[in-house]
């Protein structure tokens, strides 16, 4: 009997029932026992050193409810979701005996507030930004409630590289974003933006283009099926594109006026797009495993003299942890325009730092359907672990690579401008990830294509590609 009754209580554990046991045991009738199981059953719950963070930003991230059983494993689970909202530096949990219920317990969420408030000053590179400075102010918790709100400024030297069909101009960028994960204590979250850009175009050979816009999202997970969301975005955009500075070689390379005129022709649109997306990520920001899959339809309806038109992007991606050190990670995406005519400034774009490096941005063309394939091996480096005393192992990482993409349908303004409409790179780089920023790449391509002289070797980004 006695072994029986530890058998009963492994079980319980083994799912994760850790308080639950055998409490008492009656012979009645003569010939039949009675197990009184006590399976520790959550009376209240409380939380503890969230001065500023309301207690529903907490309650909303558990599974664990009161006046059920307590399971470890759901617990643990709910630590990870409340730590990953990245507003307290420590959360634990206390379980003791409720004086209010006998036999049953009294969960203590305790946490530690994170001063989140932050004004930043910085700086970086990127090719396609250039040497940036930037002015921003961030908080990931938002009135105690776990809303997100920044905003940022930023100003850029413009295109890094010799580029022949991108003119040399400053980058100035203004966004003001919000969001938060929960509307009235349901699994509906809402995210909104408003932003203001002015760069040398990349779409618009020898172009300026400033775009002003915003948007509001709203997303919601599908409970029967683990990490699927469903979301639909709502948005405006203003496009404005103007000549540049290079005039003469418009007519060296057989640009008539009127053809230019067509490159130029600029406009508004408000757009709608309902999309569905799958991941199972380790982590957002730097992966080693899981999946992203993802489907966006969008109608851009014009509210000025261009066409109306829809696209259908997809995106798939896959990580493999080939050791602790290593991951494989694969990325197949691509997009078509189905119904009506996408504008000159709005095709899709291939060539740069974010999809096919080795090239430079937007040198292999633009055109209104798309793929793009890419595969990369990650891997930290074990020889830095003897570096105590700086954290070098986690920050620093290497990468080798392969890109291919091509660009279908293309506008005839890639025929100007030596863009063939295809290429393919292989190459390597390092990565430095920084706390709160992510990974920052350099990386190093060689074009096994050539685009008539549209390549470029050394590439910068923020952020994994992929």
């Amino acid at each position: 009997m006695n072994k029986g009754i530890q058998e009963v209580e492994e079980k319980y554990k083994d799912k994760g029932f850790v308080l639950a046991r055998v409490a008492d045991i009656k012979e009645d009738p003569p010939g039949t026992v009675t197990l009184t199981v006590a399976e520790g059953k959550i009376h209240k719950i409380t939380y503890s050193g969230n001065h500023k963070t309301k207690d529903y930003v907490i309650r909303r991230a558990m599974a664990q409810k009161e006046d059920e059983v307590y399971n470890e494993k759901t617990v643990e689970e709910d630590m990870k979701r409340i730590f990953s909202l990245q507003i307290f530096s420590d959360v634990r949990r206390v379980i003791k005996a409720s004086p209010a219920a006998d036999g049953e317990y009294d969960l203590v969420i305790e946490v530690d507030e994170k001063k989140t408030g932050a004004i930043s000053l910085g700086g970086g590179v990127d090719t396609g930004t250039g040497l940036f400075g930037s002015l921003g102010y961030s908080e990931p918790n938002f009135l105690g409630r776990g809303q997100n709100f920044s905003s940022i400024f930023s100003v850029g030297t413009g295109v890094i590289g010799s580029n022949q069909n991108t003119v040399s101009r400053g980058v100035f960028q203004f966004q003001t974003s919000w969001s938060t994960p929960s509307v009235a204590e349901t699994l509906n979250s809402l995210d909104a933006s408003i932003y203001a850009r002015e760069l040398a175009s990349f779409n618009v050979p020898l172009a300026v283009e400033r775009r002003i816009g915003g948007s509001i999202g709203w997303g919601r997970p599908i409970e029967s099926i683990p990490g699927v969301t469903v979301a639909a975005d709502l948005g405006f955009e203003n496009t404005h594109l103007s000549e540049g500075d290079n005039l003469t070689d418009l007519a060296t390379r057989g640009v008539s006026p009127l053809e230019r005129k067509r490159e130029l022709k600029d406009g508004s649109y408000v757009t709608l797009g309902p999309n569905m997306t799958y991941d199972s990520r380790d982590n957002r920001f730097n992966p080693s495993q899981g999946w992203l899959i993802s489907v966006a339809p969008k109608y851009a309806l014009s509210v000025s003299s261009v066409d109306s038109y829809g696209t259908i992007s997809a995106n798939l991606r896959r990580y493999l942890k080939v050791t602790k050190d290593v991951t494989f990670a694969l990325n197949g995406q691509g997009g078509i325009t189905p119904v009506g005519t996408v504008p000159l400034f709005n095709m899709y774009r291939l060539g740069g730092s974010y999809t096919v490096r080795g090239f430079q941005e937007g040198g292999i063309g633009i055109g209104d359907a798309y793929l793009l394939g890419s595969a990369e091996i990650r891997s930290k480096l074990p020889f830095l672990k003897r570096f105590t005393k700086f954290p070098l192992y986690d920050m620093v990482a290497v990468a080798l690579f392969m890109d291919a993409g091509q660009v279908y349908n293309e506008d005839r303004a890639d025929n100007f401008f030596d863009r063939v409409g295809y290429g393919a790179s292989v190459g390597g780089g390092i990565r430095v990830n920084l706390p709160a920023v992510g990974p920052l790449r350099v990386d190093y391509a060689w074009p096994l294509t050539t685009t008539k002289g549209l390549t470029q070797h050394l590439n910068f980004g923020v952020g994994q590609k992929f």
